[in-house]
């Protein structure tokens, strides 16, 4: 399957070289900023006085020697703990930590000062201000609670200019994010979701998942999912690439089975079938008769896209009892340059040699199959179980004669005594094939045990025509 990047938030290193450098170079004041909306900022008479003094003293506090020379220190900190993996990780940590702690102790009476300056705050432009001081402070001393505060009262404010917004509700998720604070990074990213930054939506995601709580992280991806879909909205396929992944990390085969559908579904692409029904596959570690369902469901969306995707369809059908299934797979990849009956190019010797003996053996038996079907439907009806007329049934779906098909597996139903999973996928599969897509989704939904996950793909896959309709 194709791998799906998603960028989780890191717990290492909240803060950035860059923003440290910004705090270096930076310098507090009245001036109008490019984030807030008010042009001209109105600030309460009891605040003017106290803010332009906090932000003279937060100002002065940076560019004490003492400070300047631990924010060098800082910077190279975050840089080492940003790098840092495994166990190099908590050492890392430890040093950034002591490096913000004595900047800390630096700058505690600008914090103080900091904190009653909020209080004071009437307006919306106060607490702009005076968050955006917190925020400054608690940047160049790697304090961060504080920078979450200031954040969250620049959001309050309401004066925040719309990409400013996204962009504080984000930095304010992965500022919780790092100290294990979830439930607020959740509600963060949340809030950038909501204000346009979709991305945002999988980080909110990542919150369950970080904790342990992979099953409610997919129910939360899926809720979003639907919301976006009920509004007419897409759906980026890196969700369902997402979902899929944790699924599969879970070990659930019926997650697995259901976001396989939804990946599938999503995307609508050769690509997007194959990847997800490959790994359904691979995970219920099938034999050829539900490897041959899984081909199936490939070949009628198109997605038979590698010759490993042939020889595995051909083998799981085996020339040999569905010889008119097989031939025309086999004059296909043909007429693609995947197979060929001589060796040259892309196919071996050995593929040369699957191909010559599979076309021989399937182009004898095709028509002996035929012949035979007469009989075999006569053993069906006098059979005491449902054997010989799943044996029919087979060979007539083999033949994509479905209305006969269909009828075959419904008698071996009836008579019992076969494996009622594999025959009801195939009821359905014929029912799918004839267009009565309402009797074939109530059939693949009777499916259970190891077939369940496929039969989600073929459910995906009724949904997919003509919006499942019966």
């Amino acid at each position: 399957m194709r791998r799906v990047s998603m960028r989780a938030p890191r717990r290492n290193g909240f803060v950035s070289g860059l923003a440290l450098a910004v705090a270096l170079t930076a310098a507090m004041g009245f001036a109008v900023p490019a984030s807030a909306q008010s042009e001209k900022p109105q600030y309460s008479k009891s605040f003017v006085k106290p803010a332009q003094q906090a932000s003279q003293d937060v100002n002065a506090a940076r560019n004490k020697p003492e400070v300047v020379a631990e924010l060098n220190n800082l910077v190279a900190a975050s840089n080492a703990l940003g790098a840092a993996k495994g166990d190099a990780v908590a050492p890392a940590q430890a040093q950034f930590d002591a490096v913000a702690q004595r900047i800390q102790g630096m700058t505690s009476a600008e914090y103080k000062e900091l904190q009653d300056l909020a209080a004071k705050a009437e307006t919306p432009d106060d607490k702009y201000l005076a968050g955006d001081l917190m925020n400054f402070l608690g940047t160049f001393t790697g304090n961060q609670g504080l920078r979450a505060q200031g954040l969250q009262l620049k959001l309050d404010s309401g004066v925040l200019k719309a990409d400013a917004v996204q962009s504080s509700w984000f930095e304010l998720g992965q500022l919780y994010y790092t100290t294990n604070q979830v439930d607020k990074a959740r509600t963060a990213f949340e809030g950038a979701y909501k204000a346009g930054k979709i991305e945002s939506a999988l980080y909110a995601a990542d919150t369950y998942y970080s904790t342990n709580r992979v099953a409610e992280g997919l129910d939360y991806l899926e809720g979003l999912i639907k919301a976006r879909l009920a509004a007419g909205q897409t759906v980026p396929l890196e969700w369902y690439g997402n979902g899929l992944t944790k699924a599969r990390a879970l070990g659930d085969t019926s997650k697995i089975g259901h976001w396989a559908a939804l990946y599938a579904k999503g995307g609508n692409t050769p690509q997007s079938w194959n990847a997800a029904t490959t790994l359904v596959m691979q995970t219920g570690k099938y034999g050829p008769q539900e490897q041959l369902d899984a081909y199936r469901l490939l070949k009628r969306v198109g997605a038979l896209n590698s010759v490993t995707d042939y020889v595995r369809y051909i083998e799981a059908a085996d020339s040999r009892s569905m010889a008119n299934e097989t031939l025309p797979l086999l004059n296909e990849a043909i007429s693609k340059g995947l197979l060929a009956k001589t060796a040259g190019g892309s196919v071996s010797a050995d593929l040369a040699s699957f191909t010559t003996t599979n076309l021989d053996i399937a182009t004898k038996r095709a028509p002996e199959d035929h012949n035979s079907i007469g009989a075999i439907v006569a053993d069906a009806k006098k059979g005491a179980n449902g054997a010989n007329a799943r044996d029919a049934g087979d060979v007539y779906q083999s033949f994509g004669d479905s209305t006969n098909a269909e009828q075959m597996f419904q008698l071996a139903l009836q008579k019992g005594g076969v494996d009622a999973d594999r025959v009801t996928m195939r009821l359905a599969i014929a029912q799918a094939d004839e267009g009565k897509y309402a009797d074939a989704r109530a059939n693949f939904a009777k499916v259970q045990g190891p077939r369940a996950p496929l039969a989600a793909l073929w459910l995906a896959y009724i949904d997919s025509k003509a919006g499942g309709a019966g």
